[in-house]
C-alpha cells in the first residue's frame, strides 16, 4: 500500500471507535448501544441485551439519549426505563449536531430498529448499520461503513426467507393437528413468527407470558399485523392452555422444556444445515434469523460503495474474518475493530 494511501486510510479511521465496553463512537460525537465517557449522545439501536449496555449510565450522564419511538417504548417494557427519559427520534428525521447531522434509518431486525447515519461536519458520511438482515433494510451510501458481522463467515449462508417462512409454517400446521405448539425464539423473532403465522390464517389461539405479551402489544401498536397473544397467566389464557390447542410464544431464556405432549420448535439463526431440522422427541429448529447472512452483508457493502469498511469485532461474529472477505472481494479496504475480539456474545 502506498504511503499516501495508508495516511487516507489512517484519517479515515480516527472518525470511529469501538470500545472494549461494546460503544461505537461515530465521529467523536455519537455513542451507539454502549456507553462512552466525554460523548454526549447516546444511541440505542435496538432492544437486545448486547445492545442496551450501560444504559443506566448513559441516561444519567449523557445529555441526550436517543432511540427510535418503538424503541423507547420497548425500553421501558424491558428495561424499566421511563419514556420521557429518551428522545424518540423519526426515521430520517435529522438532528444537528456542532454542524453534524444525525439521523435514523430503519433496520430489519426486531422492531424500532435502526441504522445510525452521521452526515459530518467535515464532509463524510459515517454508517452504522446496527443488526439487520435482508430484504426490508435501506442500503445506505457511506464513505466510513461500520457494520455488524455476526454471520460474517463465507459458510454462513441460509435458504432464502420465503423457504424458511414454508417450512415454518409447514410444521406449525402438522402439529397443530396432533396437540399444542411451543415456539421458543427472542424477542422480534417470535413476534416475526406471530405475523407469519397471522397472516397465513392459523387459526389456533396465541398465548404468551407476560414479557412476551407486552412486547406484543407494542408491535402491534406500531403497525405489525399479528393476532394478539392471550397472557398465559391470565384466567382465559389458562383456559386455552388446558384446551390443547394453541401456538405459545416463550422467550428462548425460559429454556427449551421438552414437552409431555405436543409440539418444541427452537426459532435459530445459528441453524445453517436446511431450513428445518428434526431434533427427536417432537422438536424442531427452524433457521429464521433477525441477521444478515454473510452473502447479504457482502451484498450491503457492495450497494452501499464505502471508502473504508469497519466490522465490529466486539460482538459475537466473524468480523476479522469478514473484513478479509470484503476487501479480497469488493477491493474496498476493510478491518475489524477492537483488533482483538472482546468476549463472545451468544444470542
Amino acid at each position: 500500500m502506498e504511503e499516501k494511501e495508508r495516511h487516507a486510510l489512517r484519517d479515515l479511521k480516527r472518525y470511529v471507535s469501538i470500545t472494549e465496553k461494546k460503544a461505537i463512537v461515530l465521529g467523536n460525537l455519537v455513542s451507539c448501544d454502549g456507553h462512552e465517557e466525554g460523548i454526549s449522545i447516546r444511541v440505542v439501536t435496538h432492544v437486545h441485551q448486547d445492545h442496551v449496555i450501560s444504559i443506566g449510565r448513559s441516561l444519567s450522564r449523557c445529555r441526550l439519549t436517543i432511540s427510535t419511538k418503538p424503541t423507547r417504548d420497548l425500553l421501558g417494557v424491558l428495561y424499566n426505563v421511563r419514556p420521557y427519559r429518551v428522545l424518540g427520534l423519526d426515521y430520517r428525521k435529522a438532528l444537528d449536531i456542532q454542524g453534524s447531522k444525525l439521523w435514523l434509518e430503519k433496520a430489519n431486525h426486531i422492531i424500532g430498529a435502526c441504522q445510525v447515519v452521521l452526515d459530518h461536519a467535515d464532509g463524510l458520511r459515517i454508517v452504522y448499520t446496527g443488526d439487520f438482515k435482508q430484504p426490508g433494510t435501506p442500503v445506505v451510501d457511506a464513505d466510513i461503513l461500520v457494520m455488524e458481522a455476526t454471520y460474517g463467515s463465507p459458510s454462513l449462508v441460509r435458504p432464502s426467507q420465503e423457504v424458511i417462512y414454508h417450512a415454518l409454517l409447514d410444521v406449525v400446521r402438522k402439529s397443530l393437528s396432533k396437540g399444542p405448539v411451543y415456539i421458543y425464539g427472542y424477542h422480534g423473532k417470535l413476534q416475526e413468527a406471530m405475523q407469519l403465522l397471522t397472516e397465513a390464517g392459523i387459526e389456533a389461539p396465541f398465548t404468551a407470558p407476560l414479557r412476551v405479551y407486552r412486547v406484543s402489544q407494542i408491535c402491534l401498536r406500531y403497525g405489525m399485523r399479528l393476532k394478539a397473544p392471550i397472557l398465559i397467566e391470565s384466567e382465559e389464557g389458562r383456559e386455552i392452555m388446558k384446551s390443547g390447542w394453541y401456538v405459545a410464544f416463550l422467550h428462548s431464556s425460559s429454556g427449551y422444556t421438552s414437552r409431555p405432549r405436543g409440539t418444541s420448535i427452537i426459532l435459530s439463526g445459528w441453524e445453517f444445515s436446511g431450513p428445518i431440522r428434526f431434533l427427536g422427541e417432537n422438536r424442531y429448529i427452524v433457521a429464521l434469523s433477525d441477521h444478515a447472512d454473510f452473502k447479504q452483508l457482502i451484498e450491503y457493502v457492495e450497494s452501499s460503495r464505502p471508502r473504508l469498511v469497519i466490522t465490529d469485532n466486539s460482538r459475537e461474529g466473524y468480523a476479522a474474518k469478514l473484513a478479509k472477505e470484503i476487501e479480497k472481494r469488493l477491493k474496498i479496504k476493510a478491518t475489524p475493530m477492537p483488533p482483538v475480539r472482546m468476549r463472545r456474545w451468544a444470542r
